[in-house]
Order: C-alpha cells, then structure tokens, then sequence
C-alpha cells in the first residue's frame, strides 16, 4: 500500500470555509487543531504532547506566534474593515442625477464619515445654501453689466434660494418635515428665474446652469430630509 502524502500546512491550504470560521470567531485553538491534522508527524507531538523541556516550549511559542500573526493579515484581508457607514451612494440613487449628487456630496470630505443622515443633511443643505450664495452675488454681478429684467427678476428670486436653504439648514434638526418643504422651495425658486429668462427671451447659460445646481441641491436635500 502506497503511503498518502501529506501536503505541508500553511494557511493557503485551508478551505475558505474553515479559515472564515476561525477568523470570524478569531479562535487560535480551531486553528492549532486543523493545523495538528495538517501536519508531518514531526510537529504533531509539538501540539498533541504534553511539554516535556524547554526547547518544546520554545517550539509551541514558534508555532504559536507564526499562527498569531497568519491570523492577524488574513483577519485583513477576509474580513471588512470596521468603516463606518457611507451614506453617500444610498441617498444618490434617489436622485435625480447620481454621478451629479456623487460628485456635489463628495466635494465636501466630511460627507463619506458622515455617520447618520442628520449629518449628512446638515452636510447637503450647507452645499446648497453656499452654492446659492455664489450664484446670487455672481447674478449681482451681472446685473452691474446687464440690467435686462429677467436677470433683475432672477436676483430677487435667487435671495428666495438662499433664504430657503438656510431655513431648510436650521429646520433640519428641528422639523423635518419643514426642512423639507423649504429645501423643495429652494428649487422652485430657482426654476422661476429660468422662467423669467424663457419668457423674456434671453438666454444667460451660465445662470441657467446655476439654476440647474439648485435643482440637483434642492433635490438632493429633498432626499435626505425625508429620512429624517
């Protein structure tokens, strides 16, 4: 009868199966045990003996410490890291644009730790209520050079934006429910200056793509403040 061979331990050699079960339940003894049916009968009596000298000793430590720390780089690679949770993508894909709400909350490095919607509403609305900032000093601005009524009639309305999102912001962590109703104004006033633009017949596209931000912040907002 030919002997069976036997195929030298190491942890490349363990079942996926068994080497999740051990790392999961991080239990060395599971481990030693697969390890001792594993391995030449020069090691068994290393694990199955009972410590007779020193120089045992010093083995088992050898052995022990090789497991220890095999352990410890494939806890890292089987297991997921304890990140908290990114609520980031979750409230994009109710969006009206998932690459435009991935790259709004993303400019804002505080949006993927963000550990609870509130956060990340609080996170939202203060991008809405800035990016509305701008754009009204930017219609401003226009208005020095330009002083076509539907640009005039867009600055007031874009002092409607910012006063919705900053309402929104402060309700958040008060009344969701109010939250949301000014974060959904916050948009509607945006599209009453392209309105304005439509029906007066001039078309500023760097005013209608401001108009279209509050649409995705407003939007955005609406989302996460109904998770409140």
């Amino acid at each position: 009868m030919h002997a069976t061979a036997r195929i030298p331990f190491t942890l490349k050699n363990l079942p996926f199966q068994v080497l999740r079960t051990i790392v999961s339940s991080e239990s060395i003894l599971q481990l030693l045990v697969y390890a001792a049916a594993a391995s030449p009968p020069s090691l068994l009596p290393v694990i199955k003996s009972p410590l007779q000298n020193t120089n045992m000793v010093s083995q088992v430590h050898a052995v022990l410490l090789m497991l220890s720390l095999s352990l410890l780089v494939f806890s890292q690679s089987f297991l997921p890291a304890n990140a908290a949770k990114n609520f980031v993508p979750d409230v994009c894909r109710e969006t009206i644009s998932y690459a435009g709400c991935m790259h709004a909350l993303q400019s804002d490095l505080r949006a993927k730790t963000a550990s609870n919607f509130m956060e990340l509403a609080k996170i939202a609305l203060e991008l809405g209520l800035n990016n509305a900032i701008g754009s009204k000093v930017y219609i401003d601005g226009l208005l020095e050079k330009n002083h076509a009524a539907p640009i005039k009639k867009c600055s007031f309305w874009y002092e409607a934006v910012v006063g919705s999102f900053r309402s929104a912001l402060t309700e958040s962590g008060e009344d969701a429910l109010t939250a949301n109703y000014d974060v959904k104004i916050a948009g509607d006033d945006a599209a009453s200056c392209e309105n304005e633009l439509a029906s007066g017949g001039v078309k500023v596209p760097s005013i209608s793509t401001r108009n279209n931000d509050v649409a995705l912040y407003s939007n955005i907002g609406d989302v996460i403040t109904n998770k409140l």
